[in-house]
């Protein structure tokens, strides 16, 4: 299961300009009340298309609560962590990978595997940087281990979900 905020998504700005590191800011929208900033410092970089810039992402539509939990009355962002360290899965303006639209995914300490797709991605500064096949490699394994994590993760909460479930019959 992976949070999928992109119809929430406002606007937003992500830097790859130090190498090994994405930091930056993204904005998505909450009904009936303030806009959700959260701030990224993940582990990683983006892909070869993007390494060594900075990019601003925005919603070519305009932000809607498409995700809203009815029956709570609660934005699919209440439970969002506005700080979102771990690790870069894919970033990419779609120019290489399995994509040929911007897609940007990353591995969260605190919800887990995040994935925004469909958005609209403008390089704003940095600096080209040269991806060596060894440098990709160890990206790939990176996420992959994030990934196995994320599973397990999810799987040890499924397990004790089941275990009370069982328990209290």
């Amino acid at each position: 299961m992976a949070w999928r905020p992109y119809g929430n998504l406002i606007e937003g700005e992500l830097d790859n300009t130090v190498k090994g590191r994405v930091t930056g800011w993204i904005r998505f929208h909450r009904e009936d009340r303030e806009p959700l900033t959260v701030r990224l410092e993940l582990e990683g970089n983006f892909h070869a298309d993007l390494a060594g810039y900075k990019v601003r992402i925005s919603n070519p539509e305009l932000p809607t609560e498409k995700n809203k939990d009815l029956d709570r009355g609660s934005s699919y962002m209440d439970s969002f962590s506005a700080d979102q360290k771990g690790v870069v899965g894919d970033i990419t303006a779609g120019n290489c990978c399995y994509v040929d639209y911007p897609y940007i995914e990353w591995y969260s300490e605190a919800n887990g595997r995040v994935v925004i797709e469909g958005c609209s991605m403008q390089v704003i500064g940095g600096q080209k940087r040269l991806v060596t096949r060894e440098e990709e490699a160890a990206a790939r394994k990176r996420a992959a281990v994030a990934m196995v994590r994320h599973t397990q993760r999810l799987a040890s909460e499924l397990g004790a979900q089941y275990a009370v479930v069982v328990s209290s019959h």
